[in-house]
Parts: structure tokens; sequence; C-alpha cells
């Protein structure tokens, strides 16, 4: 477990968090801009505006394309505003965590833009003379870290989701390698280069275009869900279920034993996409709101230019994961752990339920919100 893995391994509990740069006495992982009721806005307005995102539009070596916008001075005039790391210098380069998701994941904010995080994302500010910033953010996405936080301290899972929170005490208290050699370190930050490098192919992936396709198609032409030529029937259809719970089974699209069918396997993965992956997690699924959808005309042209995309893209995540895996093998060594606790640690997180609980990787579809949903500072 990981316990017996930290006293086994010589770990420095605090190494991570004392590698990075301290703010006096202060932990080095702090929380984003609370904007403190400042409106966000979808035009660089004010005396000293940020472009911002939120954690829901980070993942591995992606680190977001901001569509909105916030004005730091009207955040410090605000009773409960925190403008944070960009109350008087804006960082160059910072580490940049999800608080909520399914896992730990981190990317590296780096460009030289004035983009800025909000407090839905944990931020720390590296310090490259001690530790490269893509060597730390590498080890933020290797499986050990990965396992520690799932098995150790996985705080506040959310009712209805199996999403929890992530604390700024979460990260603190990882445990990292006491002496990692240069040469490791230089693995490190080679493949969180590369990362970097694939996450930008990865984000023009399959599921994007088919949604961009879809609904372009659909509002220009289409056909009510229920006209009879796509053979919609509820007949199995149980009560209503959440977004991630919903599967794929030839003309059926199921969640546990209910499952609702179609004509034929395509519009079943064509709805099954359009359920999905605009969706939250926890997203409801309801007869009403499966029997308001639209399909298009030309769907079976759809399906089958979705169908080589993704046999296209195979080979872009098939790399990614042969980086992470390299990553993984680095930290590894870098623990000296035996071949018997490498194996254990890879069987628990591919084994259920720590199998459901993976990081976002880039080519993961994020629904975009609107401004108006930027209302609440924990969840923007």
């Amino acid at each position: 477990n990981g316990t017996a893995l930290g006293r086994g391994s010589g770990l420095n509990s605090k190494g991570c968090t004392a590698r990075l740069h301290k703010r006096g006495n202060r932990s080095a992982w702090t929380y984003g801009i609370q904007r403190g009721g400042v409106e966000v806005s979808s035009t660089p307005d004010g005396k000293t505006p940020y472009a911002v995102f939120g954690g829901r539009h980070i993942a591995i070596g992606w680190s977001a394309e901001p569509e909105e916008f916030i004005d730091i001075e009207e955040v410090k005039l605000q009773k409960n505003g925190k403008p944070s790391l960009w109350a008087e210098n804006p960082p160059q380069k910072y580490i940049a965590v999800a608080t909520i998701g399914l896992s730990l994941f981190a990317t590296l904010i780096g460009d030289g833009t004035k983009k800025a995080a909000l407090n839905s994302t944990i931020i720390a500010l590296p310090d490259d003379q001690k530790l490269q910033a893509e060597a730390a953010t590498a080890f933020l996405n290797s499986m050990v870290a990965r396992f520690v936080f799932l098995t150790e301290s996985r705080s506040a899972v959310l009712e209805g989701s199996s999403r929890a929170t992530l604390y700024p005490r979460n990260l603190e208290v990882l445990p990292f390698p006491a002496n990692l050699s240069k040469e490791l370190e230089t693995r490190l930050v080679n493949g969180y280069t590369q990362l970097e490098a694939l996450a930008k192919v990865a984000k023009n992936n399959p599921n994007q275009w088919f949604l961009d396709a879809a609904l372009e198609a659909i509002g220009s032409s289409g056909r009510k869900i229920t006209d009879a030529s796509f053979g919609l029937s509820f007949a199995d259809w149980g009560e209503d279920v959440i977004a991630s719970e919903l599967e794929h089974d030839g003309v059926f699209v199921r969640a546990g034993l209910f499952g609702v069918s179609f004509a034929s396997e395509s519009i079943a993965i064509f709805v099954y996409k359009l359920l999905t992956l605009p969706s939250d997690e926890d997203a409801i699924i309801s007869k009403k709101s499966i029997q308001a959808l639209r399909l298009p005309d030309n769907l079976d042209a759809i399906m089958q230019e979705y169908g080589v995309r993704l046999e296209a893209f195979k080979n872009v995540e098939h790399d990614f994961m042969a980086v992470l895996a390299e990553i993984d093998e680095a930290v590894f060594e870098a623990f000296e752990l035996t071949a018997a606790e490498r194996a254990y640690i890879q069987q628990r997180l591919s084994s259920f339920p720590l199998n459901r609980l993976k990081p976002r990787y880039p080519w993961d579809t994020v629904s975009k919100r609107g401004i108006k949903a930027y209302t609440e500072d924990r969840f923007a």
C-alpha cells in the first residue's frame, strides 16, 4: 500500500512541495482567482483583463484555451475577492491541477500569455533551479502519484458522482523521490515535453469532430428521433440514469439492465455519442431528454467519416499512453520499486473501482459553458 511504499523507499513526503516555489512560510500550493462576485465577460474589458480558465478545461499536457475574461482590478476591490498569484506580478509559468475530477492530473501553463486560473484550479509556482517544472508536472501525472491520491487522500466525493474534491493538502503530502537523479529528471522533462506536443494533436480528436459535425447537421436538417424509421423503443427502459452509466451495445444504448433500442447500430452509436460526449458525468438522462433529440439526414455519412477518423486517431492515443508509460517507468526507478510493487500498483489502478477513476486526457471532450454558467467560484 501507499504507506508501506513510503516507508520502504525512503520517500520525502514534502519533497515535491519543498522543490516548488515557496511563498514565505505558506504552502507552494494555492487556489486560483476567487472572483468575489466579479462577472466573467466574453471580451477583455477593464483595467487589467486576464483570460481565465477553470479546472474543467485542462487535461494532461493541455493548458486550456480560455474564452472568458476577468478584470483583476475589479477582483481586488471585492470584499471576498482573492486575485491569488495575479495580485501583483503575474506568473509566467505555473503548474495547474483541477480541483474537482475523477483523479489527480496536472498541466503546465507556461506559454507566456496572460492566462489565469480560476478558483476551481490549484496552482503552484515551480523553481526550475530545484526541480524543472516539466519534471514536477510529469510526476503528478504518474501512476505512483495517482495511486497514492486514490488510496490514501481522496477527499469529499461528490454525491451522485465519482468525482472528488482535491485540496492543496492532498498535493502537499504526495510522496516524492528523496534523491532524484539528473538522468531521471531529464527523462521526466523529455516525457512531459512530448506529452504537450501530442496533446495539441489530440485535442483535434474524432469525438470533437463528431460533436461539431452532428450539431451542424442537426441544425440545418434532420428529423425527430421519434420518427418511426429510427426504431426507437423504450420497452426495456427503467428509471432516469446518469450519463456515465450509459453503454453502447449493438442496437442498444444500455444503463445496467435497462436499455433503449434503435433500428440500426449506427443510429445507436450516434445517439450514444450525442448523449454522452457533451454531458457531464452526472448529467441526468431521461426518456424526455432522449425523445428531444433530432437526427440528421446524413447520419450514415457522419458515422462513416467518424469511423475513419477514429481509426486514424488510434496512433495518437497510443503514442500518448506510451509516453505516459515511460514517465511511469522513470518514477518507478526513482522510488526504487521492486517488480512486485510495480505490478501491485498497476493491478490496483486497472481494477474496479480505481479503473473508473481516470485522469482527464486531452482527447476527452468537455462541453463548453456559456458566460452565465460562471456564477460560483468553486465550480466555475
